[in-house]
């Protein structure tokens, strides 16, 4: 199952990819096993040896006669990736692989990844970068990496043409763009420190570029580019008021001054790009690409298109991807030989500097996209990782120049499949219910149909007149969550535990699911409208619609998700008054600021220097343990610091909270002054 694209993880479809029939047990006797066995012991034995002779002569023919398989189909794209590489950089081994691609050098392996500053993807394989330079620059675009733009930028019902429209190949076109950087001659070209950012900084799309930064988007800019992880999601603000700022990458950044944004770096860095032997830009991941997608073309002519061969190494293609994200935002699994949760590691190919910017590449075409459509008069009413529904043709988005990323998006396009074109319609609709990020339905059976995680009813298939019909009634009549209760298999870790395993029998899980807007963007309570939606059934039932702008703070989103989730408790936020009654709670409700207890500031100071935005040199000094370290925080008055806080203040979404510099005074100047370990010297307690 690991082995085959989704839709055909079945013995009878890899058997029928093997030249072997899947035999059937006759009657009810499947029902019946130990008395088929029994009573037809011979036929019995067939039945079990057929589906192991599957299996066999499958993976021989994926992989060839006698060899090892990787564990899964991703895995083994990384291990295709590994060999193109080679022959791409010219080098023999895995072991040169790895330095000339991800600068990557062989240590000794490690069980347990201590407290330190090592990436535990690289860590946990016994690897390491080739200097310290390397370390900081891979870790600030590990910082970097962010998932993709999922958004709702008008929810409620829309009886108008509209089309989802999504890039073709998104991720690998985006990887083929990506530079690689020259390990050995020194990965960074230029250090930003402290000053203001400016278009010669990044001046290309893909300029390997990554850094910290705080901004401010004019007013006019419908989508702000540059995100901040807060309250456990991408969100972006007009500004970054009240955050210290937020990790980055090159295509984003790019985007954000061809829509007129200030910008300042506190910290950043410029990568050195490797260089062909021609002098051309290394790109060795467009190289790995290209000839995956080359196999698929010949696998359509051999076996057609949508056989199981050809969807293989289409799904190979598109985990490429993950493969080179495999843990950069830490992932962790469980381990059943060790019976604890532990981190997964990196994969052959895993490179923090390649997957930020293949995402940042990604979501930098979308909001390129929405911006311009927006701006010569057009409606975007719902972004999803690599698609968008609009009331736009898919010919005049694809006549759009994207500030000048559309020539490069074209110009990998042409390369990879030679054809120039990036966009191509999925979905059409006129009758579209969009009621929250990843959640929007059609009754058109070409229309969309994204559930938010609500579970059909049991014997509904997927997409099906039923399935949408349901989906709808659920979302335009509730009055609170929906209940949403389904079976569930236990886990692998449930089955695995030593102490407390539990049976493969499934059981059921109770469960109410919020369908409410999720306010990752601010609604414009002036555009707001009841729209009446009517329902299989003949009834009509009421819907707010609206249109939405950038929050102007991270803040101002956080306390309107918060209040949205107490409404959500009790009731629902689908009609005009409803949301009404939200406003009147968030208009006036608390003030908008609220005094910073001093562990919010000790908390900001500790998350700065784990993120490598200050350098505090007590924090930093290996010669003391970390307990030691933890000491000396405490002797400074503003509250204490537990391992837990310490480890998780490197994660991500921890930057989103962290104060400006100028609140963390005069505390951050007096731990940077004070010597290692030295005592808080003229230290009086609360603010000076």
């Amino acid at each position: 199952m690991a082995h085959a694209p989704a839709g055909q993880r079945t013995l009878a479809a890899i058997g029928a990819a093997a030249g072997i029939t899947k035999l059937e047990v006759p009657g009810d006797w499947i029902s019946r096993m130990s008395e088929y066995r029994r009573e037809h012991l011979n036929d019995f034995l067939e039945y079990g040896v057929n589906d192991a002779e599957i299996v066999v002569e499958f993976l021989a023919r994926m992989w060839g006669e006698g060899v090892l398989p990787p564990v899964t189909l991703g895995g083994g794209a990384a291990s295709s990736l590994v060999a193109s590489g080679s022959e791409y950089f010219g080098v023999t081994t895995p072991k040169e692989f790895r330095l000339a691609f991800s600068g990557l050098v062989d240590e000794q392996a490690v069980d347990v990844v201590d407290e330190g500053d090592e990436l535990t993807f690289y860590a946990k394989r016994g690897r390491a970068l080739v200097d310290g330079v390397a370390s900081q620059l891979s870790s600030a675009f590990a910082s970097a990496y962010h998932g993709g733009l999922n958004a709702c930028p008008a929810p409620g019902y829309y009886p108008t043409r509209t089309i989802d429209i999504d890039a073709k190949n998104a991720y690998p076109t985006a990887m083929a763009l990506v530079p690689d950087l020259d390990w050995e001659a020194g990965c960074v070209e230029d250090v930003i420190h402290e000053r203001p950012l400016t278009r010669d900084d990044v001046p290309e799309p893909t300029s390997s570029f990554v850094g910290f930064v705080s901004f401010e988007f004019p007013e006019s800019v419908a989508f702000p580019t540059l995100p901040i992880m807060a309250d456990g999601t991408l969100i972006y603000p007009r500004t970054s008021e009240g955050r210290l700022g937020t990790w980055v990458c090159g295509p984003e950044l790019w985007l954000a001054f061809q829509l007129g944004a200030t910008v300042f770096c506190s910290l950043g860095f410029s990568g050195r790009i490797a260089r062909r032997p021609d002098g051309s830009t290394s790109r060795s991941l467009r190289h790995g690409v290209r000839q995956l997608i080359e196999d698929r073309s010949s696998a359509k002519l051999l076996f057609g298109k949508g056989s199981l061969e050809e969807q293989t190494l289409k799904t190979s293609v598109n985990t490429i991807y993950g493969k080179t994200a495999q843990d950069v935002a830490e992932q962790r699994s469980w381990d059943a030989y060790k019976q604890e949760m532990d981190s997964v590691g990196g994969s052959a190919i895993s490179s923090p500097s390649h997957a930020a910017i293949t995402t940042s590449v990604v979501r930098a075409q979308l909001l390129a996209t929405m911006n311009q459509i927006v701006e010569r008069g057009g409606r975007v009413f719902s972004v999803t990782t690599d698609g968008f529904i609009t009331d736009w043709e898919v010919d005049d988005v694809e006549d759009l120049d994207l500030y000048g990323l559309a020539e490069h998006l074209r110009e990998a396009r042409t390369v990879l499949t030679g054809d120039p074109t990036i966009w191509e319609a999925k979905h059409e609709q006129d009758d579209l219910v969009n009621f929250t990020t990843r959640g929007n339905v059609s009754l058109r059976m070409d229309g969309v149909c994204a559930h938010n995680g609500l579970k059909r009813s049991d014997g509904i298939a997927a997409d099906s007149r039923e399935d949408r019909e349901e989906l709808l009634t659920r979302v335009v009549t509730r009055d609170g969550r929906v209940d949403n209760a389904y079976q569930r298999f236990p886990s692998f870790q449930e089955l695995s535990r030593k102490e407390g395993r539990k049976d493969f029998i499934p059981y059921r899980i109770e469960r109410a699911v919020s369908m409410d807007f999720d306010l990752k963007r601010r609604p414009l309570m002036g555009s707001m409208v009841a729209e009446a939606v009517p329902l299989p059934d003949g009834s009509t039932h009421e819907l707010a619609t609206f249109q939405t702008a950038p929050w102007e703070t991270v803040d101002e989103c956080v306390r309107a998700r918060a209040i949205a989730r107490e409404i959500a408790n009790t009731g629902c936020l689908r009609t005009v008054d409803q949301w009404s009654e939200w406003h009147v709670r968030y208009a006036h409700g608390k003030g908008h600021r609220i005094v910073t207890p001093h562990r919010t500031v000790l908390m900001s100071i500790v998350m700065a220097h784990r993120q490598g935005i200050v350098m505090v040199p007590t924090l930093a000094a290996r010669k003391l343990s970390l307990a030691q370290r933890l000491d000396w925080l405490a002797k400074w008055g503003l509250g204490t610091v537990s391992e837990g806080d310490w480890k998780n203040a490197r994660r991500p979404e921890r930057v989103s909270q962290m104060l400006p510099l100028s609140e963390l005074e005069p505390w951050l100047s007096r731990m940077r002054a004070a010597g290692i370990g030295g005592a808080p010297v003229e230290f009086r307690g609360g603010a000076s």
